[in-house]
């Protein structure tokens, strides 16, 4: 299996957005309309790890107090001192084991791992289940497309500065619009091709709060699953003149979700 972070210096590890929720089973029946199966944690102590193909959550009741993201499988005491060299401060004393930056908008970027998440970031293996070679199809439940997290900026170029330290690069975007897509320098995105890792979009003045983003599936075919599911679609689908799609949604605890595909970018 080829590397799938050869040129990243240092590898990161896998980037999860994690979610703070008032009733972890709520949120978890919620996501499970979506097909986000839970494949970890444990309830009882208020987490859950949830999957669908490439895409992966994480839910936490009480543990953290605002959203985060976390990278996890990298090679930690590496990741610190190439970050630190880099100018970034971690947030107070905290061990090689784990520890936290925060970006300008306040938003923690938290890194952890275990030693078999290690190990199996270290031989390329994928967090998430392989996509199955060419069939973007590949895989159980409902096809969400591909999955970038949109975060709400107050300073575009000072939030992208942030990022591009962690070893992000902007790939797309047009920063006097306010808008910029930011990936690993291994997986630039293309229309119309599944990606195998999550990335960020950044926007200044143009969401109101940081967005779980899908992009590239057929969102009239996941709008109608939703409501036989008895999901609540907001406004409902939206139909664009190019014959783009896009449906806006909430989440119990108030994440917003969008899901959007413009017509070059179908995987269907």
């Amino acid at each position: 299996m080829p590397s799938i972070h050869p040129s990243e210096s240092p590898p990161l590890g896998w980037l999860i957005p994690c979610l703070a929720v008032k009733d972890l089973v709520a949120s978890i029946d919620w996501y499970a309309k979506f097909d986000l199966e839970m494949y970890g944690g444990n309830v009882q102590e208020n987490w859950a790890m949830l999957r669908n193909r490439a895409v992966e959550i994480h839910l936490f009741q009480g543990h953290i107090e605002k959203d985060c993201l976390n990278f996890r499988g990298g090679d930690l005491p590496v990741i610190r001192d190439a970050l630190l060299a880099r100018g970034l401060s971690t947030r107070g004393e905290e061990s090689f084991a784990k520890w936290t930056f925060v970006d300008p908008d306040g938003r923690d970027v938290f890194f952890d791992s275990s030693p078999e998440e290690m190990a199996d970031y270290a031989a390329g293996k994928p967090t998430t289940i392989p996509f199955g070679g060419d069939d973007v199809h590949a895989g159980e439940g409902m096809d969400l497309g591909n999955f970038a997290v949109c975060l709400n900026c107050a300073d575009l170029a000072a939030t992208s500065k942030f990022y591009e330290t962690l070893g992000f690069q902007p790939t797309m975007g047009e920063p006097e619009q306010g808008w910029s897509i930011l990936t690993r320098v291994d997986h630039p995105p293309e229309f119309g091709k599944r990606m195998s890792t999550t990335s960020l979009s950044l926007f200044q003045g143009m969401i109101p709060a940081d967005t779980l983003n899908f992009r590239g599936g057929n969102v009239g075919e996941i709008a109608a699953t939703l409501a036989e599911r008895g999901v609540h679609l907001g406004d409902g689908l939206q139909t664009a003149a190019d014959g783009g799609e896009s449906l806006f949604l909430m989440d119990p605890d108030g994440h917003p979700i969008l899901f959007d595909t413009s017509p070059p970018e179908r995987l269907y």
